[in-house]
């Protein structure tokens, strides 16, 4: 038996970070920091980096995206994600997601146990793969091992498969995640 879809797959699309993804949507990373030096006429040039060091400026800001998601905290989430982020994730029951809005909800509960004096969040990043894939992209795929105390005090642990797309941002080339894939550890 051959599986046919029926139509084709779902996109979620909503706000992201009060902005509409539509509108939102910049142009690559690389041209949007040369437009940023065009219109300020003023050059800034990027640093250079070896491949070991561009690895490590990426895991330390997939450390930031990952605290910033068991803690809740939207702010830095919408600061180290593109505003027309793209995943595939079970949330999602294999939609498209399109823009940030839609893990608002799930970050605003984290945010709300971890006021609770008893919750406490980490996400452990194993079995790292890194690869730059050009001068302005680069590829992490890992598992993460999440655990987490509730607010109720009862301790969960999950592992799911991740693969992040970085691009670069800015004229100084801060890297942001532009796509990711979650999959359940089975």
């Amino acid at each position: 038996n051959v599986f046919r879809f029926s139509s084709p797959p779902q996109r979620v699309r909503d706000l992201a970070c009060g902005r509409e993804p539509g509108v939102a949507r910049l142009p690559s990373p690389a041209r949007r920091g040369r437009a940023r030096r065009a219109m300020s006429n003023a050059p800034t040039p990027r640093k250079h980096h070896t491949e070991k060091e561009e690895e490590e400026i990426v895991m330390s800001t997939l450390r930031r995206l990952l605290t910033a998601i068991d803690h809740g905290d939207y702010d830095t989430y919408c600061e180290l994600n593109d505003a027309a982020l793209t995943a595939f994730e079970p949330e999602a029951h294999g939609a498209l997601v399109e823009g940030l809005t839609f893990h608002k909800l799930y970050l605003s509960c984290a945010a709300r146990d971890s006021r609770s004096p008893t919750f406490c969040a980490q996400s452990t990043i194993a079995s790292p793969r890194f690869q730059l894939l050009g001068e302005n992209h680069a590829l992490v795929a890992y598992t993460r091992l999440s655990q987490r105390v509730g607010a109720d005090g009862v301790p969960h642990e999950n592992a799911t498969n991740e693969t992040r797309v970085f691009g670069r941002e800015g004229a100084n080339g801060e890297w942001i995640c532009l796509h990711f894939h979650r999959s359940p550890v089975s």
